[in-house]
């Protein structure tokens, strides 16, 4: 259980034991369903970087990636407790919930990061998703910082996980924002060279739907559009599931429109982007146009506003794999290599020569701003991903803030 809901049953507990002394209450724990195997976030065909060529992947036809052993860490990081503001809870601000890391609870911990590392942290909403909720945008460190760099998570509904790493690599680095250190840099000196600006959930609709089901949906229209789209699913043989949440949850990576959100950047050759897919569905649909999506469409304008941006890690599952090549040309290539040159050296994560175009954000980013990419995929190929799948993708992830730094530092 985790420490909200550890919280809520000892309450209940106290109020019963002083109306009637010596009652016991059993409390249920939901188990996990058991996962099964599908592919990672990338499903195009591998092409050979310039110096290297490889034999060619299809992994989302055939529900497999690649995996690799867990890194070794060679050094720890070193913090310290927040000098001001509200003391953490001695468990963390950010923890998996009971079902994953929903939107709410995200919400929670963003306003508890607020009042615990105010002097360090703020965030706002760029926008609101097709089922009315808020996506976040928060800047870690000093906003007037010379230099940027971007993180994103839950742009996939089921990959509930990204979002979580990305919320506790936010409380890891301001609980150690004064003496912290690692790799040689201190966090007090990356923080004052840069300002990372954090995306944690550009999807919270799909997230919503992947970890809660239809119940999550907020309005009776959407849901009307989602019951449709699970009907039309089913007719064309696109899912097996019996039951419209379990289709959700092993399957959900689009908005509440059954848009594939990293398909419906406004690629400035959009038109030519095939994806398979002609219609809403659980994956892999660019949408009626380039960013019809109001996500779309908030992520494009405050990226703009940011003016000049050193790069960007996306945080996907899963795979334990590392994806860098939209085909970009040029300085931008090279810079985009080695930046997934260096994820890969710290995560131990497979370096993967996937030449692919899907309008996605990075492809956006890269190819049409010249800002260098990486996507990387945390975690084992299994959904609904389970929660015991947090520590071993935290310990691999949690300094590339540092490694990213560095990086762009040189």
């Amino acid at each position: 259980m985790t420490p909200r809901s550890i919280c809520a049953v000892c309450c209940v507990l106290c109020c019963l034991l002083l109306l009637a002394a010596c009652n016991e209450i059993p409390i249920e724990q939901s188990p996990i369903e058991l996962p099964e195997n599908v592919q990672s976030e990338q499903g195009s065909e591998q092409t050979p970087a310039p110096e290297q060529s490889t034999q060619k992947q299809t992994a989302e036809e055939t529900d497999s990636a690649p995996q690799t052993e867990a890194p070794k860490q060679t050094e720890a990081a070193t913090t310290a407790p927040p000098a001001t503001g509200k003391p953490a809870p001695a468990s963390g601000i950010v923890t998996p919930g009971e079902k994953g890391y929903t939107y709410p609870e995200m919400e929670e911990d963003l306003a508890l990061l607020q009042e615990t590392y105010g002097e360090h942290f703020t965030y706002e909403s760029i926008g609101k998703s097709v089922d009315g909720r808020e996506i976040y945008a928060c800047v870690v460190g000093n906003p007037e910082a010379p230099r940027k760099i971007m993180i994103t998570g839950g742009i996939h509904g089921r990959e509930y996980l990204g979002s979580l790493v990305v919320m506790k690599q936010i409380e890891h680095y301001l609980s150690g924002y004064d003496t912290g250190s690692f790799g040689g840099m201190r966090y007090a000196q990356m923080f004052e060279d840069f300002a990372f600006i954090v995306l944690p959930m550009i999807n919270p609709d799909g997230v919503m739907l992947a970890l809660c089901g239809i119940e999550s949906v907020q309005t009776p229209e959407v849901r009307q559009t989602l019951e449709k789209i699970f009907a039309d699913n089913t007719r064309e043989g696109l899912t097996s599931a019996e039951h419209i949440n379990d289709y959700f949850a092993y399957n959900w990576k689009s908005n509440a429109n059954g848009v594939d959100l990293n398909r419906n950047f406004a690629l400035s050759n959009w038109a030519d982007v095939k994806t398979g897919i002609l219609s809403p569905c659980f994956r892999n649909y660019k949408g009626p146009r380039a960013a019809s999506e109001p996500e779309t469409q908030a992520v494009s304008a405050y990226v703009q506003s940011l003016g000049e941006i050193e790069g960007m890690l996306a945080f996907h599952t899963a795979g334990q794999v590392v994806y860098w090549d939209c085909g970009v040309k040029g300085a931008v290539r090279q810079e985009t290599f080695d930046l997934a040159q260096a994820v890969c050296e710290h995560t131990g994560y497979k370096f993967i020569y996937d030449e692919h175009l899907d309008a996605s954000l990075n492809d956006w980013m890269t190819l049409d701003l010249g800002i260098p990419t990486v996507t990387v995929e945390l975690a084992s190929v299994i959904y609904p991903m389970p929660t015991s799948e947090f520590d071993a993708a935290w310990e691999q992830a949690r300094e590339l803030w540092v490694i990213a730094a560095q990086f762009f530092g040189e």
